[in-house]
């Protein structure tokens, strides 16, 4: 994994540099950077389209996060299209993001521990049809409550595409970290997710590229 911008004309959120292992702490520390010190760090994680590797991204991104000081992390999947965090972490996925945003569920009910220390889970709720839609305002008001509690909150989304739920969640988040699958995602394509969150207001903090694939042999790379 390493990270880019999209050049294109009003979409240069700035690059962040990050790869498996330690530079996800590298990831972390930029981030952090780039987030007011007193405030939580309310980051949601996003691709253009299924299997860019943003779930991946999202669940190491808060491992480090947890690992790197003292902080309390708390992973959503608010993935309610395709929930798929409490088959990751080996949790009960019945009550999480979908029934906190319909009023079914108290925070206090949805958050679930993990075996990594200081790292919670709200998982995308197993019970709710995925069909319910998200309301901007109670994504907000859920948000709120969790910054009380929580140092980083990191938000699993959908693929930002019109059909899901994406931009509406993300209007309500602090931050989003965008995932491209490298010589994957269409240039265009991404060009036009970026522009749409601009145009939303959201805090686009920078492109992961993610799956880069290398063209020269190890061997060779370690002769470099």
């Amino acid at each position: 994994m390493t990270t880019t911008t999209v050049a294109a004309e009003q979409c240069t959120p700035p690059p962040l540099v990050g790869d498996r292992g330690d530079l996800y702490q590298s990831l972390v520390r930029q981030i952090a950077r780039r987030c007011a010190a007193d405030e939580s760090r309310v980051i949601g994680v996003t691709s253009c389209t299924h299997g860019e590797g943003a779930t991946t991204v999202a669940t190491n991104l808060a491992k480090s996060a947890a690992r790197s000081d003292p902080s309390r992390v708390l992973l959503i999947d608010g993935n309610t299209e395709h929930p798929a965090l409490h088959h990751e972490f080996s949790t009960p996925g019945a009550k999480g993001w979908r029934h906190l945003l319909t009023g079914d569920s108290s925070v206090e009910d949805a958050i679930q521990a993990t075996q990594w220390k200081n790292l919670s889970l709200i998982t995308g709720g197993t019970e709710v049809p995925a069909t319910a839609s998200v309301n901007p305002i109670a994504v907000a008001h859920v948000l709120e409550q969790l910054r009380e509690s929580f140092e980083w909150v990191i938000v699993d989304l959908p693929p930002a595409n019109p059909t899901t739920s994406c931009f509406s969640v993300a209007q309500a988040l602090g931050s989003l970290l965008l995932v491209l699958e490298a010589e994957g995602v269409r240039g265009p394509v991404a060009r036009r997710v970026c522009e749409q969150f601009q145009r939303d207001g959201v805090n686009l903090v920078g492109i992961v590229l993610n799956k880069r694939r290398s063209h020269i042999p190890n061997w060779l790379y370690r002769r470099l």
